[in-house]
């Protein structure tokens, strides 16, 4: 098992991703910052340290994580002003600094792969923060009674996440590094069945696979497979697939097929 990073990595991770995003800003939950730091406990001790260490490496973060509730949204940004790195050769495509950070990362653990490689990833492909549904609470029914169970991520069509209302365009689950993603596949058709996203995807930091929801006995379509050391090369075919107005349009065409009209 890889060993667990120290506070000044894990913030040093943090530092280059917001560094590579665009507009220099990263928002997360301060649950999620706390996974971040494998803490269990969340004393104000713990909260005071992690501030400093944020801003020794000259982040701001908004609210102060000091006062902020467990589930608040955090603002993370740089303190200095930085050129924005994304490319201008084409809008929808990183820099190359990006693909550079990207493939450069050291994952550890499930939250680490969510954080640092499926949001850039889908911020990146054209994703708000406003779409992104992160620890998606929903109902799955077994026989008369419902269970509350957690999605990864999921992305929605726009600030719309409720399940009977919002369109959910990709379902991501997240895996550790030792995790092989095949071996997920049925827990996320399961999720599937009752979020009905167009797409859903499997990660595991390393590995990607994407597939086409079908629903039902109907087999699902397997729409690609790479790795994130490949992203510079496959970047072109993953935005075609995942961008938010080629899934919506993706929707479409299911639901149009599978009415049969």
């Amino acid at each position: 098992m890889a060993s667990l990073k120290s506070p000044e990595e894990i913030v040093a991770d943090i530092y280059k991703s917001i560094e590579i995003s665009q507009g220099h800003m990263r928002r997360v939950r301060l649950s999620t910052l706390r996974d971040l730091f494998h803490f269990k406990a969340w004393s104000a001790t713990r909260r005071l340290s992690v501030d400093r260490l944020l801003k020794e490496m000259g982040i701001f973060a908004e609210p102060n994580i000091a006062s902020a509730g467990i589930s608040d949204w955090i603002k993370l940004s740089l303190i200095s002003d930085r050129p924005n790195p994304m490319s201008k050769v084409a809008s929808y495509r990183p820099s190359v600094e990006w693909f550079s950070h990207i493939s450069s990362l050291r994952f550890v653990s499930e939250r680490e792969v969510e954080v640092h490689f499926v949001t850039p990833l889908f911020h990146a492909l054209g994703y708000s923060d406003d779409q992104e549904a992160i620890g998606f609470r929903f109902d799955m029914w077994e026989g008369v009674k419902p269970k509350k169970v957690e999605a990864d991520c999921v992305y929605f069509a726009d600030d719309n996440h409720v399940n009977d209302g919002g369109q959910p365009l990709v379902l991501v689950e997240c895996k550790s590094p030792s995790h092989e993603i095949i071996s997920a596949v049925g827990q996320v058709r399961s999720y599937c069945y009752w979020i009905k996203p167009v797409y859903y995807l499997i990660t595991n930091g390393d590995e990607i696979q994407a597939y086409l929801y079908q629903g039902g006995a109907i087999s699902d379509v397997l729409l690609f497979s790479t790795t994130r050391s490949a992203l510079t090369d496959t970047f072109d075919l993953v935005h075609s697939y995942l961008n938010p107005k080629a899934v919506q349009a993706a929707g479409r065409e299911r639901e149009k097929r599978l009415s049969g009209v």
